[in-house]
């Protein structure tokens, strides 16, 4: 087995993309560390591109039991690493791929799978502690926080915004799939909004609802579909309005105020205890009573606060510094 890492995840409508996502992360910095990268699993071609694009190997679709798949696809990859991300990955998973020989991290946010059996489990949440995993084998190492958020190079090398620049710029951006429509729900809202928001609203490459996207969208707003560099677009904005997953490090690092939403169980957590610490504005979970007119409130408020949204931003960038990716690549290797 050589210097490479085959990474186990899914993405698609149903789940969304942030696990893929952050699995790019990880694999970019895999490799700017000199080391070789495997995909493997259920996901649209367009993340399959963009995973070749920066020199991985791509394998389909597992077929039979999965385990003996990864297993098979990691020795044929020359993987003496895999990384598994996702929430189909239990004890009997991991136990599987430890015992054919590899070293396994567990990606993990709010120990869904209970019991553990791996040499990693990374956990980037704020909220992340030693006391959620006690039930892991007794070798496996915590890799825990937002120092070890996964952001790709494009972020972590972007400049950062210019806080004093005001506008009425909004950026909307619900994840690769927005598996509840908030971002439907936010385009009727801006058509009703009389607040002269200029907005550009960003839709996933997973998301099936782009034409009728296409037929709400009205004055003052811009729709852009399966993005690949959204750094120059955040950068642009004043707010945004995001799902509470990846994309709020990303926004923190840059410098962006956001108000947050939960498009996912996983997701309240995060977006409660940043909330809590004032790194951004939690308007709620978007699968339970929403009200797109409220969340365009929110950001209004925002807007209209530069003091609140200067404070909302200085406690984001004190908790994410971009470079986690790379402190879980050294933390693989020196182990």
């Amino acid at each position: 087995m050589g210097d490479t890492i085959f990474i186990r995840t899914d993405a698609g409508s149903g789940v969304g993309t942030g696990h893929f996502m952050r699995m790019l992360a990880l694999g970019e910095a895999w490799a700017q560390a000199g080391g070789r990268v495997a995909f493997g699993g259920t996901f649209p071609e367009s993340l399959a591109h963009r995973a070749r694009a920066m020199g991985a190997e791509v394998f389909g679709a597992p077929v039979g039991n999965d385990a003996e798949w990864t297993a098979l696809r990691a020795k044929e990859s020359g993987a003496s690493v895999v990384a598994a991300d996702g929430y189909a990955f239990p004890l009997h998973f991991q136990r599987s791929v430890r015992a054919a020989g590899f070293r396994l991290l567990v990606v993990d946010d709010n120990a869904e799978n209970h019991s553990y059996d791996a040499d990693w489990i990374l956990n980037v949440n704020v909220h992340a502690s030693e006391a959620m995993y006690e039930r892991r084998n007794p070798e496996c190492r915590c890799l825990l926080g937002p120092s070890y958020a996964l952001l790709r190079s494009a972020f972590r090398g972007a400049a950062r915004r210019n806080a004093t620049v005001r506008g009425r710029r909004l950026l909307v951006t619900m994840g690769g799939a927005d598996p509840p429509n908030a971002t439907g729900l936010v385009l009727e809202a801006l058509r009703a909004d009389s607040r002269a928001l200029q907005a550009t609203v960003l839709v996933g490459g997973a998301n099936p609802r782009l034409a009728d996207y296409q037929r709400q969208v009205s004055a003052g707003v811009r729709l852009l579909h399966d993005v690949d560099d959204v750094t120059s677009l955040m950068l642009e904005a004043d707010v945004a309005l995001a799902a509470a997953g990846g994309t709020v490090w990303e926004l923190g690092l840059l410098g962006v105020p956001c108000v947050a939403l939960a498009l996912a169980s996983n997701q309240v957590g995060l977006a409660e205890e940043l909330h809590r610490k004032g790194a951004l504005e939690f308007a709620g979970d978007a699968r339970v009573a929403p009200d797109a007119a409220l969340w365009l409130d929110r950001v209004c408020a925002l807007l209209d606060d530069p003091a609140r949204s200067a404070a909302l931003v200085g406690v984001a960038r004190a908790l994410v510094d971009g470079n986690g990716a790379l402190r879980v690549v050294q933390s693989i290797k020196e182990t």
